[in-house]
């Protein structure tokens, strides 16, 4: 059975204090950059909840069907979302 994507949002409002906010991106692993054909530069569709977002995606060792955030886009459930994801 294949496993369908979840955003999970990392986000902490206590670690960002008084820092500018430059989170407006997920990181994906680079077998979901390949399997979705992405180019650098870029952006994801994510599509949860009736809602479909466009981000800028960044290369990083996370599991595959996994999409970190350190923002929230407004398309969340909760801390684990289960999205659709499209180039």
């Amino acid at each position: 059975m294949e496993a369908k994507p979840a955003l999970i949002d990392v986000y902490n409002p206590f670690t960002w204090n008084g820092l500018a906010d430059d989170n407006d991106f997920v990181e994906i692993n680079l077998n979901t950059v390949k399997a979705l054909k992405l180019i650098k530069g870029g952006t994801l569709k994510i599509k949860s909840n009736g809602s479909s977002i466009e981000k800028k995606f960044k290369v990083a060792p996370v599991q595959d069907n996994v999409l970190l955030t350190g923002k929230r886009f407004g398309i969340e459930k909760g801390i684990i979302t289960p999205v659709e994801i499209s180039r």
